[in-house]
Protein backbone atom coordinates (compact mmCIF):
# COMPACT_ATOMS: atom_id res chain seq x y z
CA UNK A 1 0.00 0.00 0.00
CA UNK A 2 2.86 2.28 0.91
CA UNK A 3 4.50 1.72 -2.37
CA UNK A 4 1.17 2.54 -3.81
CA UNK A 5 0.73 5.82 -2.28
CA UNK A 6 4.30 6.66 -2.97
CA UNK A 7 3.73 6.25 -6.67
CA UNK A 8 0.75 8.04 -6.95
CA UNK A 9 2.23 11.52 -4.92
CA UNK A 10 5.36 10.94 -7.62
CA UNK A 11 2.49 11.58 -9.97
CA UNK A 12 0.56 14.50 -8.82
CA UNK A 13 4.15 16.13 -7.65
CA UNK A 14 5.24 15.81 -11.51
CA UNK A 15 1.83 16.96 -12.97
CA UNK A 16 1.73 20.10 -10.82
CA UNK A 17 5.62 20.71 -11.30
CA UNK A 18 4.66 20.88 -15.12
CA UNK A 19 1.57 23.19 -14.38
CA UNK A 20 3.29 25.79 -12.64
CA UNK A 21 6.45 25.50 -14.98
CA UNK A 22 3.64 27.10 -17.69
CA UNK A 23 4.51 23.48 -19.80
CA UNK A 24 1.15 21.91 -21.66
CA UNK A 25 0.24 19.41 -18.61
CA UNK A 26 -2.72 17.92 -20.27
CA UNK A 27 -0.76 13.98 -20.25
CA UNK A 28 0.90 14.33 -17.07
CA UNK A 29 -2.64 15.52 -15.31
CA UNK A 30 -4.89 12.24 -17.51
CA UNK A 31 -1.68 10.15 -16.50
CA UNK A 32 -2.12 11.65 -12.96
CA UNK A 33 -5.80 11.37 -12.82
CA UNK A 34 -6.23 7.78 -14.73
CA UNK A 35 -3.17 5.91 -12.40
CA UNK A 36 -4.24 7.60 -8.86
CA UNK A 37 -7.78 6.64 -9.73
CA UNK A 38 -6.66 2.96 -10.32
CA UNK A 39 -4.51 2.42 -7.97
CA UNK A 40 -6.86 4.12 -5.03
CA UNK A 41 -9.07 0.82 -5.77
CA UNK A 42 -6.17 -1.50 -5.33
CA UNK A 43 -5.22 0.15 -1.99
CA UNK A 44 -8.79 0.38 -0.61
CA UNK A 45 -8.91 -3.36 -1.59
CA UNK A 46 -6.00 -4.23 0.13
CA UNK A 47 -6.91 -1.82 3.48
CA UNK A 48 -10.88 -4.11 3.54
CA UNK A 49 -8.32 -7.33 3.33
CA UNK A 50 -6.09 -6.06 6.49
CA UNK A 51 -8.88 -4.95 8.65
CA UNK A 52 -11.15 -7.63 8.06
CA UNK A 53 -15.10 -8.22 8.70
CA UNK A 54 -14.37 -4.72 10.58
CA UNK A 55 -14.04 -2.91 7.13
CA UNK A 56 -17.67 -3.59 6.90
CA UNK A 57 -18.58 -1.34 10.21
CA UNK A 58 -19.59 2.68 9.95
CA UNK A 59 -16.78 3.22 13.08
CA UNK A 60 -13.56 1.90 10.73
CA UNK A 61 -12.73 4.59 8.12
CA UNK A 62 -11.91 2.02 5.56
CA UNK A 63 -15.57 1.49 5.46
CA UNK A 64 -16.06 4.97 3.96
CA UNK A 65 -13.08 4.83 1.88
CA UNK A 66 -14.85 1.44 0.32
CA UNK A 67 -17.54 2.81 -0.61
CA UNK A 68 -16.32 6.35 -1.78
CA UNK A 69 -13.41 5.12 -3.46
CA UNK A 70 -15.18 4.02 -6.78
CA UNK A 71 -16.88 7.39 -7.40
CA UNK A 72 -12.41 8.75 -8.40
CA UNK A 73 -13.23 6.52 -11.64
CA UNK A 74 -15.60 9.19 -11.96
CA UNK A 75 -15.23 12.01 -10.77
CA UNK A 76 -13.72 14.26 -13.25
CA UNK A 77 -13.86 12.42 -16.39
CA UNK A 78 -14.05 9.02 -16.26
CA UNK A 79 -11.09 6.58 -16.79
CA UNK A 80 -12.07 6.19 -20.33
CA UNK A 81 -11.71 9.71 -20.96
CA UNK A 82 -8.29 10.24 -19.59
CA UNK A 83 -7.14 7.38 -21.53
CA UNK A 84 -8.43 9.19 -24.62
CA UNK A 85 -6.58 12.66 -23.24
CA UNK A 86 -3.68 10.57 -23.01
CA UNK A 87 -3.80 8.64 -26.82
CA UNK A 88 -4.12 12.47 -27.90
CA UNK A 89 -0.59 13.68 -26.47
CA UNK A 90 0.92 10.50 -28.02
CA UNK A 91 2.73 11.59 -31.00
CA UNK A 92 2.42 8.38 -32.57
Amino acid sequence: MTTLTKGMELFFENAVQMQESGDDATQAISMTKYFCSEQLQRVVEIAVRVVGGRAYFEFEPVSRYYREAPFCLFAGGTVEIQKMLIARTLSI
